[in-house]
């Protein structure tokens, strides 16, 4: 591609970004999702500490089952902005540090949403996110994130 057609369809696209409907290309919608048994409305804090594997247990006595999709998914992105307060990446970091020190193992990474949804039915701990409006299964339900 020469500089004059570079030229032309840079500021085109770009156009075309700006003027595209933000809904459309938003990631970011999710929904926390928990094994039937659990609680419905859990806090952030909370939430947090299930999935940097801070707290090990529901207050019950189960152990929790964080469920987390891949890296490269814009669900798992909107969930650590969210939930964590870090991007993606700070969480990687969090973990391989974690790991390196020898404290945590991170939790098991899925890449198809349905594969979380089917861990968490299968796991009486079982918490995980999936993007908003996923059909759940029976046996998942949405659970709802409060303040801190």
């Amino acid at each position: 591609m020469n500089k004059r057609t570079l030229s032309i369809l840079v500021p085109c696209c770009l156009a075309l970004l700006v003027s595209a409907d933000v809904r459309a290309v938003e990631p970011g919608r999710f929904t926390l999702v928990v094994n039937a048994s659990r609680p419905a409305a859990l806090s952030r804090k909370q939430v947090s500490d299930f999935f940097l594997k801070r707290v090990s247990s529901w207050p019950d006595g189960t152990l929790v089952a964080p469920i987390d999709l891949s890296v490269a998914s814009p669900t798992r992105g909107s969930f650590s902005k969210a939930v964590i307060g870090q991007p993606t990446e700070g969480v990687v970091r969090y973990w391989q540090q974690t790991m390196h020190a020898g404290l945590r193992v991170t939790p098991p990474l899925v890449k198809p949403e349905d594969g979380v949804l089917s861990l968490v039915q299968s796991t009486a701990g079982g918490i995980g996110y999936v993007t908003e409006g996923a059909a759940l299964p029976e046996g998942v339900k949405a659970a709802t994130i409060t303040g801190d």
